[in-house]
C-alpha cells in the first residue's frame, strides 16, 4: 500500500545525501516520513497530499515552529516526488505545488494531456515547472468563470495577465 511512498522517501534521501545536506536535515526528513507513515498505517489511510497537510496542521500546535517548518518542507518535497518525479528547485514550489490539486476536472484533463505530450521532449524538472505555471493560469481562468477549453482565448488570457 505504501510502495510509492517508500520509493519517494528513498529518492529524497538519495537526493539529500548527493547534495551534501547536513545529517540533521536528513534526520529531520526521515523523522517526518517515519512519523507520517506511522500515522497512515495506524489510521489505515492511503498516502495523499491532502492527508499529509491535514496531519501537519493537526499537529502544528503540538510542535515548535522549526519542527513544523521542517516537516512542512519534507511533506511538500515528497509530494513533489510523487506528483512530478523530482524535487523542483522553484523557491515558490511549496506554495504552488498544490494548485494542481485545486483544479477543476476539465482543467486537470487538459493539463495532463498537454504535459503527457510535452514530457516527450523535455526533462522532468522542466515539465514540473510547466505543471506549476499552467496550474496557476488555469486556476485563475476557472476563478474568473472559465468552464471549458472553449474559454481559453486571447481575451481571457489578456484579462488574466492584466489581473495578474
Amino acid at each position: 500500500m505504501y510502495q510509492n511512498y517508500d520509493k519517494a522517501v528513498d529518492k529524497i534521501n538519495k537526493h539529500l545525501i548527493k547534495n551534501y545536506f547536513s545529517k540533521s536535515v536528513i534526520y529531520n526528513h526521515l523523522n517526518c516520513y517515519r512519523s507520517f507513515k506511522q500515522y497512515l498505517e495506524v489510521e489505515q489511510l492511503p498516502y495523499s497530499h491532502g492527508v499529509a497537510l491535514k496531519w501537519l496542521n493537526d499537529n502544528r500546535t503540538k510542535w515548535q515552529h522549526p519542527k513544523f517548518k521542517a516537516f512542512r518542507i519534507s511533506l511538500f518535497q515528497i509530494n513533489d516526488i510523487i506528483q512530478n518525479g523530482c524535487i523542483t528547485t522553484n523557491r515558490y514550489v511549496y506554495e504552488s505545488s498544490c494548485n494542481y490539486d485545486k483544479l477543476p476536472k476539465w482543467c486537470r484533463l487538459l493539463l495532463d494531456d498537454y504535459l503527457n505530450e510535452f514530457s516527450q521532449s523535455f526533462s522532468e524538472g522542466y515539465v514540473s515547472q510547466r505543471r506549476i505555471a499552467c496550474s496557476k493560469f488555469l486556476i485563475c481562468l476557472s476563478y474568473n468563470g472559465g468552464k471549458s477549453i472553449k474559454d481559453i482565448n486571447h481575451k481571457n488570457i489578456i484579462e488574466n495577465i492584466i489581473k495578474g
